[in-house]
C-alpha cells in the first residue's frame, strides 16, 4: 500500500504564512532561515525522492537545486517526528547517498564532497568576481556583482543554462565543451549571484569558474583537488595555546597555518571555519550558547498544513498528536456509532488554522471535536 502523510507546521509568531499575490513566490532574508529552522512532521511510505524534496520545496516555498548525480526516482518510506525543515532536506538527500548544502537562497541537494565544498566554492569565487570588478567601470561592476533570477526549462542542456548566466552579464564562456550534452529538468530560482548561479550548475559536473581580469570571460576549469579558506581571528594572548588544542581535538580537518600570541590563521571549508568561529566564541567568552527547550505552541497561534492520500484516521491523529496536541475519545464508543478509527481517509488542506483542518477532517467522518487549549476531545456527531 502506498500513501502519503506529511503535516507542516506554522507558527504563527514568525512570518505570516499569508503573503500577497504581488510579493515574490519564493522566500529570502530572515524568512528563508527562519522557516529552515520550523518543524516538519511527515510519513511517506513508498514515495518519489523528486516529490518529496519538491512537495517540501513548494510548500514551504524554499528553492532546491536537485543534483543530476543523485537519484531523482528513489522510492522510499521515511517518517519525519519533528525535525526541522533543513534537517529533512538532509535525510532525504541521504535516501539517495547524498547531503544538503544550504546557501543564503538555496537548499542544494547532491553528493555528499559536492555538498561540502558547495558553499566554500561559491565563497571564493564570489571573491574573485569583487576583485575583478573593483578594476572595473560602475556599470561593468554592477553587471558582474548583482543578482539575478535564474530559472532554466525542461530539456535545457547545461551548456544553454551556463551560457544564459553569462549572457546575462556580457560575458563569454570559454572552455564549454568541458559540459557534457545533459538534458534536464526545469527549475526556478531567485535572485542569485553570478558567482553563486555557476556554482550550482558547474558543481555536478566538478567544474568551476575562472574570471578574467577584464571581466569580459569566464572560463571552465575543473574543481581543484584541495577547496579551501583562509580566515584570521584576534585572540586573547592567555587563550591562544587552549584554543589551538581543542581546535586539534575537535576540528582535526582545519588547518591552523599561523597562532602567534594575538592572532590565529587556519584554512578550511566555510562550514568548518564557521564552526571554528563558534569554538573561539565559546572559549574567549567562556559561556556556550544552550538551546532553550520549546513549549508546545498554542493552537491559537498555528497555521496547519496537512497532506494524506488513503491513510488510517489513527495514523493521522498520531502524527497530529506528536506536536504537542492531545486527542481524547473513546474508540469502543465511536465503533458503537459505525465510527472505525482505522479507516483510511484523504485530506490536503494548506495554511488553515487547527480548527479547520479538524472540520474538514472530522465532518465528513461524522465525528465532532471540542476544543481545550492542546487538548481536542472527539465524540460520535449527533444523529439530525
Amino acid at each position: 500500500m502506498r500513501w502519503i502523510l506529511m503535516l507542516l507546521l506554522w507558527n504563527c509568531q514568525g512570518p505570516s504564512a499569508n503573503e500577497t499575490a504581488s510579493q515574490p513566490a519564493w522566500l529570502s532574508s530572515t524568512k528563508y532561515e527562519w522557516t529552515l529552522d520550523q518543524p516538519v512532521i511527515a510519513t511517506w511510505k513508498n514515495a518519489e525522492l523528486r516529490f518529496a524534496t519538491q512537495a517540501l520545496s513548494l510548500e514551504r516555498r524554499i528553492p532546491i537545486v536537485f543534483d543530476r548525480r543523485l537519484d531523482p526516482n528513489r522510492v522510499f518510506s521515511l517518517e519525519a517526528n519533528d525535525a526541522s525543515l533543513r534537517e529533512t532536506f538532509g535525510r532525504l538527500a541521504a535516501i539517495s547517498q547524498g547531503s544538503v548544502s544550504i546557501t543564503s537562497q538555496t537548499v542544494y541537494l547532491g553528493p555528499m564532497a559536492s555538498a561540502g565544498r558547495l558553499r566554500t566554492l561559491i565563497a571564493l569565487r564570489q571573491s574573485d568576481v569583487q576583485k575583478v570588478a573593483g578594476t572595473l567601470s560602475a556599470a561593468k561592476r554592477k553587471s558582474l556583482t548583482g543578482h539575478r533570477d535564474l530559472n532554466w526549462q525542461d530539456l535545457e542542456t547545461p551548456q544553454e543554462i551556463v551560457q544564459k548566466i553569462a549572457a546575462e552579464r556580457n560575458l563569454r564562456v570559454q572552455s564549454a565543451d568541458r559540459l557534457p550534452h545533459d538534458l534536464w529538468a526545469a527549475n526556478d530560482l531567485p535572485a542569485i549571484s553570478l558567482a553563486e548561479a555557476l556554482t550550482l550548475v558547474l558543481i555536478q559536473y566538478d567544474l568551476t569558474f575562472r574570471l578574467d581580469p577584464t571581466g569580459t570571460t569566464v572560463e571552465l576549469i575543473p574543481i581543484p583537488e584541495k577547496v579551501a579558506m583562509e580566515k584570521k581571528w584576534p585572540l586573547p594572548r592567555a587563550r591562544v595555546q587552549a584554543i589551538s588544542r581543542a581546535i586539534q581535538d575537535e576540528l582535526p580537518q582545519v588547518v591552523v597555518t599561523d597562532a602567534t600570541a594575538e592572532e590565529l590563521v587556519a584554512q578550511g571549508t566555510q562550514e568548518q571555519l564557521e564552526a571554528l568561529e563558534q569554538l573561539i566564541r565559546t572559549m574567549t567568552s567562556g559561556t556556550a550558547t544552550k538551546a532553550r527547550p520549546n513549549a508546545p505552541t498554542p493552537l491559537s497561534k498555528r497555521r496547519l498544513t496537512f497532506q494524506a492520500k488513503d491513510a488510517p484516521l489513527s495514523a493521522i491523529l498520531e502524527k497530529i498528536s506528536s506536536t504537542g496536541i492531545q486527542f481524547v475519545f473513546d474508540r469502543a464508543e465511536l465503533k458503537q456509532h459505525g465510527i472505525d478509527i482505522d479507516q483510511l481517509v484523504a485530506i490536503d488542506v494548506k495554511d488553515v488554522p487547527p480548527e479547520e483542518l479538524f472540520d474538514t477532517l472530522f465532518s465528513p467522518l461524522k465525528i465532532d471535536f471540542k476544543v481545550d487549549g492542546l487538548k481536542v476531545v472527539l465524540s460520535p456527531a449527533p444523529k439530525k
